[in-house]
């Protein structure tokens, strides 16, 4: 199966897991201090129950409840008021509470519990969080690159090498890919964008984008312009970057693993064929 095959079909196991968790994740708020906060009702929907009142239920509850306190946590702190999200009478959960209350629950929800722990973890673990982050920009990458490409072709370019490297050079400074790879540290033959982290596919992303949107709107029919618009446009994101305070995309540190490797490793995970990382 080619690579890009791979990072396709890890992203729909990813997309899969995140439509069975949609109705939980409607109900996702945010707190004060950055963390995710869900329904207990929803939770309690999932797992089978008409709501949170049920007795069953409860008693998962008071499990996850009792556990908290035991690890010196406060109860308050994992279990808010839906008031302050303006979800008046309900209870709100912090993933930690979220995950003690499934895995509290009864053995109907073995299932259950192997798919939330993978689920709590893509939005609390931040391992987790930067790998899916990272597969979901390069799918995208690919994807708009391809559009991209016949837009080109379409205002008048051939020499296809030329084109992306004018663009490459505008995001980067005026740096060519092989410079950018040197200055990362990366072993001769390595593609920046296979050891590129989520921030710098997402600049990426904007400057494909926004090079497909200019060609069509500029009206583009050569390819001299087209590269000199894919150089702008690549310079004009990075000014962007520059103006919010951000970190140029050369002076970015490159991920520890290959993209390729993190596809292998979160397919298994999402498979159930490695254990699930910590919530």
């Amino acid at each position: 199966m080619r690579k890009s095959d791979q990072l396709a079909q890890t992203v729909a196991k990813m997309d899969e897991r995140n439509e069975y968790f949609a109705a939980l994740e409607s109900t996702c708020e945010t707190n004060d201090r950055g963390e995710l906060l869900y329904s207990l009702d929803a939770i309690a929907v999932l797992m089978g129950y008409p709501n949170h009142l049920d007795s069953k239920f409860q008693r998962a509850v008071n499990t996850a409840k009792i556990t908290i306190t035991k690890s010196g946590k406060k109860i308050s702190d994992h279990f808010v008021d839906g008031t302050l999200f303006s979800r008046p009478g309900e209870t709100c959960v912090t993933v930690y509470a979220g995950f003690l209350i499934i895995i509290s629950g009864s053995p109907e929800t073995s299932d259950l519990v192997a798919r939330a722990h993978d689920y709590f973890a893509s939005k609390a673990n931040a391992a987790v969080v930067e790998d899916e982050k990272r597969l979901r920009n390069r799918f995208d990458v690919l994807e708009e690159n391809k559009k991209l490409a016949t837009t080109a072709k379409s205002a008048g370019v051939q020499n296809f090498g030329f084109f992306n490297a004018a663009g490459y050079k505008g995001l980067y400074g005026g740096r060519n890919i092989d410079d950018v790879a040197r200055m990362k540290g990366l072993k001769k033959g390595s593609e920046v964008l296979d050891f590129a982290a989520a921030e710098e596919l997402a600049a990426h992303l904007f400057r494909i984008t926004q090079t497909n949107a200019a060609l069509k709107r500029e009206s583009v029919n050569n390819e001299r312009v087209a590269c000199e618009t894919h150089r702008r446009v690549g310079s004009e994101v990075r000014q962007a970057i520059r103006r919010m305070g951000g970190t140029m995309p050369e002076q970015l540190a490159p991920a520890a693993k290959r993209i390729d490797e993190v596809v292998v490793e979160t397919s298994k995970r999402l498979d159930g064929k490695t254990g699930a990382p910590d919530v």
